[in-house]
């Protein structure tokens, strides 16, 4: 176990960082919930002693109704999750491409500076060697995964999944049907994240592929990041689809997104969205390593 916690130093930062952060952030919402379950049980409290008098204003009497027939409905995960994801870990949609490519890039720059490509095509052919080094580079696509899961089961722990108190105060984004089956949100928010994951490794091996240093791969690899999203957001969404047809359904042209799960155009035009996003991505790292002697070339300059 040491020795695998060493190997993978750089991943168990991230993780416990992000870990902490995830953790006082959900109880910081839990705290707000609590004080507004406080806050709603004396108003009932209050309507209760004033409907037992002679009360004569019409508006606060029914006011006084709505809020006793209310009174046990509880504020549920959905809520508490959106609340989570808007106002606390809100900058992790932007922080997210960097917290799955820094571990990634170290290993993957790791194996392209130091020639090992050069040893390796002695023992092996170019497809065993692309084999070992792709799952190199994807060895860390369970780490976004990984935090939503750990954010769902903190929230989910501590509320119910009865999405009543959602539906009825339209307290989050997600569509009544989606958040009326817990299971299938859950798997569906899931996979729309495992799909990112794919496509920022992607984008970092494509990065990866002429830039072999790390450091400057990082930084190349999120300024690409950044310029593809901005594409996305300035050239299909505000030139393609508002201009042109006149419609907002160009939001969903966001890859700086993911943990939002914005579903207003329907969760399955947003999977597969992502899911295109992946495949093109897919097919651009073929592109960029399918030639043995270019990258065989690109190594040898490395000092």
């Amino acid at each position: 176990m040491k020795e695998i916690l060493k190997r993978n130093k750089l991943v168990v930062v991230v993780i416990a960082v992000v870990s902490i952060i995830i953790i006082f952030s959900v109880n910081s919402v839990l705290k707000e919930v609590e004080k507004l379950n406080v806050y709603r049980s004396q108003l009932i409290q209050q309507c209760k002693e004033d409907m037992k008098g002679e009360i004569l204003d019409e508006g606060y009497l029914k006011t006084c109704k709505e809020v006793i027939k209310d009174e046990n409905i509880k504020i549920d995960f959905y809520t508490i999750f959106s609340e989570l994801l808007v106002w606390k870990i809100h900058y992790f949609n932007a922080i997210a491409f960097l917290i799955i490519t820094i571990p990634t890039l170290f290993n993957i720059c790791k194996i392209l500076k130091n020639k090992y490509i050069l040893n390796s095509l002695t023992r092996e052919n170019y497809n065993s060697f692309m084999k070992k080094y792709l799952k190199v580079a994807y060895k860390y696509t369970w780490i976004l995964p990984f935090i939503a899961i750990f954010a769902i089961f903190l929230v989910g722990i501590n509320s119910t999944f009865n999405p009543e108190y959602s539906i009825k105060f339209s307290t989050v984004v997600w569509s009544k049907d989606l958040i009326s089956n817990p299971i299938v949100f859950i798997v569906l928010y899931i996979l729309n994240i495992i799909f990112y994951s794919f496509t920022f490794v992607n984008i970092s091996l494509i990065i990866a592929r002429k830039q072999h240093k790390y450091i400057p791969c990082v930084i190349l690899s999120y300024i690409f990041y950044i310029g593809l999203e901005l594409f996305l957001e300035v050239g299909l969404n505000m030139h393609i689809s508002n201009i042109i047809f006149k419609s907002d359904f160009g939001i969903i042209f966001n890859i700086m997104n993911l943990f939002m799960f914005n579903d207003v155009f329907g969760v399955s035009t947003l999977l597969l969205f992502s899911f295109i996003v992946m495949l093109i991505s897919f097919a651009f790292v073929y592109l960029m390593y399918r030639n043995k002697e270019r990258l065989i070339i690109d190594c040898e300059k490395n000092n």
